[in-house]
């Protein structure tokens, strides 16, 4: 019957219209009007109206056959959303308690966060994949039986809510463990390049003080002490901030293990940054030490470019007496009967008795040891101590302003202020 309610169309001729025979029969005189179409018999009005009548029928019995296959329907997403939830629940549940028992195990190596993240995100994607799915299957399932009613909606409702649910929270731990798995690997990454820093910084140091064994100069410290600071100023900072996120980190993680790792690679950042700091006080007193021994020893070279001076200078002085006392010697006579002032006549032995003896002294000793031994000034004053014993240069050096007041009244002879060691001997030689 229903097969042939499908098939059936309105006899030729007529329009294909629903409603009551009035109507019907309206809407066909309306048509006969414009398309001259014969008007109906009353067998045929009535054959029109039992067709009528059918066609309610057959469209009343195909909206309780599309009912019964939506109630059957119903029936079958309920049976097999009852019969799937369990095993779902039971993947859950094992899956759960799995994920439950590495909960805090986050490696204590990169190698081994990088074992439990292929193993947490690797050949069990497909299968999570496919649950999720299923689990998306079966609650479209339940929207469908919520919206259309079942006698069993009540039971099931609690059931999809728990599925759900259970879903969700899976879901999300295992997104939880991923991203805490990646937080633990860049806990690992800190670590290391913490690590590492450590090293470096010890081999720097180790560096650093062998190179300041062999320091002499104010300029190599100077280096050495920049170089230094160069670098902390450059990795420091760098460290600490690898320092407070690992720590950070360990402590989000809730880990004792990293917590633990994170308090050794502070703790080891402390006692590198400790000797750093050491080092760099140590580096500044040798410098300061440097800086003060080389302006000592510049100090030093410039009294002894000064002590050398007078020794040359002394040497040049005595160099001068000689030869002034040789030329007193070579003039002496002529300048006895000649330039003699009347004044001193008959005094020519006090003036003269021992200029032979003096120029012997320095002519034959005095200056021939100053010349080689008069290096330092302390090996001079040894040359003055010794010729002590002679009586001469002593004699000679007091008599001068004698020997000046002695002879001023008859000669005009200055001392000029610059030269006010010049001998009067030198004086005298200079008029003659």
């Amino acid at each position: 019957m229903m097969s042939s309610r499908r098939g059936w169309a309105p006899a030729r001729g007529f329009p294909t219209t629903t409603g009551d025979p009035v109507e019907r029969l309206n809407q066909v005189s309306s048509l006969q009007e414009l398309h001259r179409v014969p008007a109906l018999s009353p067998d045929q009005i009535m054959i029109e109206t039992q067709l009528y009548k059918v066609d309610q029928q057959l469209q009343g019995l195909l909206v309780l056959w599309e009912h019964r296959r939506g109630q059957l329907d119903t029936s079958r997403r309920v049976i097999e959303f009852k019969e799937a939830v369990p095993e779902v629940t039971a993947w859950l549940e094992t899956r759960g308690t799995d994920m439950l028992k590495n909960k805090n195990n986050f490696g204590r190596s990169k190698e081994e966060v990088l074992q439990l993240l292929t193993e947490h995100d690797g050949s069990d994607d497909r299968e999570v994949a496919g649950m999720k799915t299923k689990v998306e299957s079966l609650l479209a399932s339940y929207r469908l039986v919520e919206a259309n009613g079942h006698r069993e909606l009540n039971h099931i409702r609690g059931t999809a809510s728990s599925l759900e649910w259970e879903w969700t929270r899976f879901y999300s731990d295992m997104e939880q463990r991923h991203k805490n798995l990646h937080l633990s690997l860049s806990f690992q990454d800190y670590l290391f390049e913490g690590s590492n820093w450590v090293q470096k910084t010890r081999s720097l140091l180790d560096s650093l003080a062998q190179r300041t064994e062999s320091v002499d100069r104010s300029e190599e410290a100077a280096e050495v002490r920049d170089e230094l600071s160069v670098y902390v100023a450059c990795t420091v900072q760098e460290q600490e901030d690898r320092v407070t996120e690992a720590k950070r980190i360990s402590t989000e993680l809730h880990s004792n293990v990293l917590v633990e790792q994170a308090a050794q690679i502070e703790q080891s950042t402390r006692d590198t940054m400790r000797d750093l700091e050491c080092f760099r006080l140590e580096l500044e007193r040798l410098h300061k030490k440097l800086v003060q021994i080389e302006s000592e020893k510049d100090r030093e070279r410039q009294l002894t470019k000064q002590r050398e001076r007078v020794l040359e200078e002394m040497l040049q002085t005595e160099e001068t007496y000689v030869a002034d006392l040789k030329l007193i010697e070579k003039c002496r006579p002529r300048f006895v009967s000649e330039v003699l002032p009347s004044t001193l006549k008959g005094k020519e032995d006090i003036i003269f008795s021992n200029i032979q003896d003096v120029d012997a002294f320095h002519r034959l000793h005095f200056l021939p040891q100053l010349k080689e031994r008069a290096t330092t000034t302390d090996e001079a004053a040894r040359v003055f101590i010794e010729c002590v014993s002679f009586s001469f240069h002593p004699f000679i050096l007091p008599s001068l302003p004698h020997s000046y007041s002695f002879t001023s009244p008859t000669h005009s002879l200055a001392i000029p202020p610059s030269h006010p060691s010049l001998s009067i001997v030198f004086l005298y030689s200079q008029s003659a």
